[in-house]
């Protein structure tokens, strides 16, 4: 009987070993992204026609993500699992005000609330790297989650942020 139960705790530990990840998250993945594609489309196009009108050079990221290196920094990037460390502004995309800013800001790029764009733009980068960042606003919210990081993003708007990698 006692060999019956040790044989049953077993198949149910392999069973459990091999039917779940163990709530592990894969660091080298992006984000999935559960967006209109059209609305996409219309907010990169919107992007676009802004960098276009004041000439700035940038380049393209699949997700929809425009940027411009600044400086380009050294090593490889982080993975979505790091906490990183940046200085980083934002503003409406063409204004001239910040509605967010910070100094040595430690977000964990793990966490389900920080949005999409965010963490795709700064897994981008790398060590002491600076970029302007274009994040279409379809990559500004998380399905789920009425408080997203950073704070105070003007959702439903295409935002540009301004980000200096210090560490991860």
């Amino acid at each position: 009987m006692l060999r019956n139960i040790y044989q049953f705790a077993l198949c149910l530990v392999v069973i459990m070993i091999t039917s779940c990840d163990g709530g592990q998250v894969d660091c080298g993945s992006r984000p999935e992204l559960n967006v209109d594609q059209g609305q996409l489309d219309s907010e990169i196009a919107e992007i676009e026609a802004y960098l276009e009108g004041q000439s700035i050079e940038y380049e393209t990221d699949p997700s929809g993500i425009r940027y411009t290196v600044i400086e380009a920094g050294t090593g490889e990037g982080p993975n979505y699992c790091a906490t990183v460390s940046i200085d980083y502004t934002g503003r409406e995309l063409g204004s001239t005000e910040n509605f967010i800013s910070g100094i040595d800001a430690q977000i964990p790029l793990r966490n389900n609330s920080v949005v999409p764009g965010f963490k795709i733009a700064i897994a981008n980068m790398n060590r002491n790297a600076e970029y302007k960042v274009y994040v279409p606003a379809s990559l500004l919210t998380v399905k789920g989650i009425s408080q997203p990081q950073p704070a105070n993003l003007p959702l439903g708007e295409n935002v540009e942020f301004r980000i200096r990698l210090t560490s991860y």
